[in-house]
């Protein structure tokens, strides 16, 4: 009976000990058990339905951006965006891009130049209302700023224009919400080329209008713009 019970122990030690031996000198042989949980691949999915949702938005909101091109004097050009508003052509940019001694402003929706005028700027708020003549335009819905949230996913798209032939073109940039008050969103994307580019949500419900884009871009909230437009 004794003998019984020491073989089979030393069976069991043996097993054991030829398994450590196994992962010390063949590890290619040792298979580790299935522990990968199921939520990398729910987060994976999620990360490209994010990134997929991200290039809709961005192709969507694209016509409802504002150019602004103006020309001040010979040797200075203003330039950026700005944010449709309603369908029959109410629109918001920055009051800098658009100086009342400005030889000529220029504006244009979806790319294409739009015959507009600027109907009042507020220059402490640094936002000027423009009217555009033309109707059936493409508008975005307005972002619940009660529902902000720090880390928020944002992104803008910016009008850009050709520093040789000034022909205009897009720009998109993104980011997270790093802080914000009633009156300013800040973010963590940086961004020199995006003065009064439109601001969104994942989803691509506006959140406002960059109003500095010198470091990392702040943003005037939707709330804001909506008490100086009346909407």
């Amino acid at each position: 009976m004794f003998k019984q019970i020491v073989t089979v122990i030393l069976f069991i030690l043996a097993g054991a000990f030829g398994g450590i031996l196994v992962q010390r000198f063949a590890p290619n042989l040792y298979v580790q058990p299935n522990t990968a949980p199921s939520y990398v691949i729910r987060e994976n999915n999620i990360y490209i339905q994010e990134n997929d949702a991200l290039k809709d938005s961005v192709q969507k909101t694209k016509s409802f951006v504002l150019g602004v091109r103006s020309v001040v004097s010979d040797k200075k050009i203003l330039s950026g965006s700005g944010l449709v508003l309603t369908s029959d052509g109410m629109a918001v940019t920055l009051a800098e891009l658009v100086p009342s001694g400005s030889k000529t402003i220029v504006f244009y929706v979806d790319g294409q130049p739009v015959q507009a005028q600027v109907i009042k700027r507020d220059l402490k708020e640094n936002l000027a209302l423009v009217k555009i003549e033309k109707s059936g335009l493409s508008v975005g819905g307005f972002f619940i700023f009660d529902q902000l949230a720090l880390g928020e996913r944002v992104f803008l798209v910016s009008q850009t224009f050709d520093p040789q032939t000034s022909a205009p073109g897009f720009l998109t940039n993104e980011g997270v919400v790093k802080t914000f008050t009633a009156d300013t969103i800040e973010t963590n994307i940086q961004e020199s080329k995006a003065l009064g580019a439109p601001v969104f949500d994942i989803k691509g419900y506006v959140m406002g209008i960059t109003s500095s884009s010198s470091g990392s871009v702040t943003v005037i909230p939707i709330t804001k713009i909506r008490d100086f437009s009346k909407l």
